[in-house]
């Protein structure tokens, strides 16, 4: 996995979340988010990316799945708002999530 996974991953969780409570702070976040704006490894807003992979050069993880790192960077960096809805995803449901994307994701 790498640290673009772990990126994809957020954007899911944060716009399932969105999905189920819609607030336009989240709504603002998730536009910056975006990974599918261009077509390389990059978000709408460039900044939350390389904010993202700063974050894990300095920390990095132990989790295999990114739940904690991911959860850390949001937790560092973002509102309480954005935080909030981050908490309503489960460490499994993450790791379940993970898995299906890895499954789903094409190979070079």
């Amino acid at each position: 996995m790498s640290v673009y996974d772990f990126f994809v991953m957020m954007f899911y969780s944060l716009d399932h979340a969105f999905q189920k409570s819609p607030n336009e702070e989240l709504r603002l976040y998730l536009s910056d988010l975006d990974p599918f704006i261009w077509a390389d490894e990059c978000s709408a807003d460039p900044a939350e990316y390389e904010d993202l992979k700063s974050d894990f050069q300095k920390h990095g993880t132990t989790d295999a799945y990114g739940y904690v790192f991911v959860k850390d960077h949001i937790d560092r960096k973002c509102s309480g708002t954005i935080k909030a809805a981050f908490s309503t995803i489960s460490k499994s449901a993450w790791k379940r999530a993970m898995k299906e994307y890895l499954r789903r994701k094409p190979t070079a």
